[in-house]
């Protein structure tokens, strides 16, 4: 009974066992994630209209998702709030310029985008914005 009873705990470790690394071998070989920044005013006096462009943004981005991301890998949002202050805004920029960040949805303001854009200019991060119209955030210098 004994022998029984060591026999079947050692059956139930073995199964523990292959099943832990089976879950480690999925877990490494899932490619990482394609991180976007969402840089908008998310509270201050323009967090509505950057609240309504985050709920657009993460349907267009699980739309994506759902059909199995780009070249198999997922997208993944991590948001910033400018606070609608282009203080905020320029830490901000240089936390997504020092973030595994690819690229950067916004900000809302153009005085937010104007604040950041030598940030981005200087880590080579394209910055897209739908809202902020400054003619300053063309130019070539």
């Amino acid at each position: 009974m004994k022998q029984r009873l060591i026999m079947w705990l050692a059956v139930v470790a073995g199964v523990a066992l292959v099943l832990a690394v089976a879950w480690a071998a999925i877990l490494w070989t899932r490619p990482e994630p394609i991180r976007i920044a969402f840089a908008n005013s998310l509270s201050g006096p323009s967090a509505p209209a950057g609240t309504e462009s985050l709920v657009a943004t993460q349907l267009a981005i699980d739309e994506v998702n759902a059909k199995g991301g780009v070249n198999g890998r997922l997208i993944e949002l991590v948001l910033f709030d400018d606070a609608s202050d282009p203080a905020v805004a320029r830490a901000n920029a240089q936390a997504i310029a020092d973030s595994p960040c690819v690229a950067v949805l916004g900000h809302y303001l153009s005085s937010a985008s104007l604040a950041a854009a030598p940030v981005y200019k200087d880590a080579r991060i394209p910055a897209l914005t739908g809202s902020a119209a400054a003619d300053d955030l063309t130019s070539t210098q």
